[in-house]
Formats: C-alpha cells, structure tokens, sequence
C-alpha cells in the first residue's frame, strides 16, 4: 500500500506520536483499511480519552521488541477483549490453532497524521480509498489520521518449547506507551527526520516475489 505519514511529536530524540482512539476489530484481519459497514458490525472503540491514551510520552520505537501501551487503557482493552472472544485476556500461554489465531482481535490504533505542507510523495486519492488512512469511517474529522493495523499472528508470539502462543501487547505501563516493532510488522516504516514526521506502508515483506521482481539479490549493488 502506499505510504502514510504521522506527525512526529518530538523535537527530539525518540519519534513520538499523538494517538486519536484505540478500537479492536472482531474476526481479525490484516489490513487496517476500514468500511462504515465494519464499523457497524466489527469495530469496538475503547472507552478512552484523547487525553488517557496520550498519559506520557508516546514513542514508535524499532529497537522494542513489544508493544508497552499505558494502565489507563487496561480495563478497557480487556473488557471489549472478553466481550469478543469470552475469554480473560492475559500474558499466559494459549493453545491456538492457525484458525484461532487468525480470528482474535485485531488491534487498531489511530494516530495523528502529519500536518506540515506537502511534500510531494503523499498518496493520491480520497482517504476513504487509501489503505493506512482513517478516512470518514474512523475519524471523520480527520480523515488522514494513520491507522496502524496489528493482527493477533503479530502480538501473540508463538513459543515453540511449550507449543502456546503468549500475548506481547501490554497495558501495564505507568507512564507513556511505546509502540514496539511487534506493531510494525507488516510495515515499511521511514522515520523521516528532518520533515518531523514517521511513514508507515503495509506491506507482505515478501522478500522471494522481490527477488522475482528485480531480478537480484537486494543486498548486492548493481554492477
């Protein structure tokens, strides 16, 4: 998909960004592209303030491993967790089938899109058609938000010792969220400096059909 920008928050140091709504999306699925129909039917926002979900410092950070996102979003993400699956949501291992897995929750959060003048390598297209934009469905308003998709089969990591898979989105912190490179799979991510702002595109990272396109390995400068 084509590439989106959030805006940086920070001046320095770690890329922060400002998140809009946190929801989770029943049945699963790998896109954050979203339909008013799926808002209807799927999507579930947890009762949350602006304010709440940006308690700290919020950072995009590569060098994370999981997701760390603030207490003050707990005993919502884990009550429209239980409303959906009827199960406790927890860091113990589960017993999962491919088909279980893919079923679980996917978590959306909505962040602030960049706001500065353009640049030129923007998406062309109406929000609502841009995969990786809010669009009217979930932020009218602002329909350019960024929407970071995060299927189960990326927060639930599969340990293969004890053949259970263990969730890696935490809701414990005390101050701040850091949004961990477990959110970013399935992404290309530009951490844009000096524009003050951090793209993300979906993308299958499918390195074999790269290879079939280009003809040659990556890593290898053209002679």
């Amino acid at each position: 998909s084509p590439m989106v920008f959030a805006k940086n928050t920070h001046m320095s140091g770690f890329f922060g960004v400002h998140l809009r709504a946190v929801y989770l999306r029943e049945g699963g699925g790998l896109s954050a592209q979203t339909t008013l129909d799926d808002m209807s039917s799927r999507m579930h926002r947890l009762e949350v303030s602006e304010q709440q979900l940006n308690s700290g410092k919020v950072i995009v950070d590569s060098g994370t491993t999981d997701t760390y996102m603030t207490s003050r979003i707990a005993s919502a993400f884990k009550t429209t967790w239980k409303q959906i699956t009827g199960k406790d949501y927890s860091h113990s291992g589960m017993k999962l089938t491919p088909e279980e897995l893919d079923s679980l929750p996917t978590i959306i959060i909505v962040i602030q899109g960049y706001d500065g003048s353009d640049v030129g390598d923007e998406p062309f297209g109406e929000p609502n058609d841009v995969p990786g934009w809010a669009g009217d469905a979930l932020s009218p308003s602002f329909p350019k938000d960024v929407v970071l998709s995060i299927p189960a089969s990326h927060y639930m990591e599969y340990d293969p010792e004890k053949e259970v898979h263990v969730a890696r989105f935490y809701t414990e912190e005390g101050s701040g969220s850091v949004i961990g490179a477990n959110a970013m799979m399935g992404h290309d991510v530009y951490f844009d400096i000096p524009r003050g702002r951090v793209g993300f595109a979906e993308s299958d990272c499918d390195y074999a059909t790269l290879l079939e396109t280009e003809g040659t390995s990556i890593s290898v400068a053209p002679q």
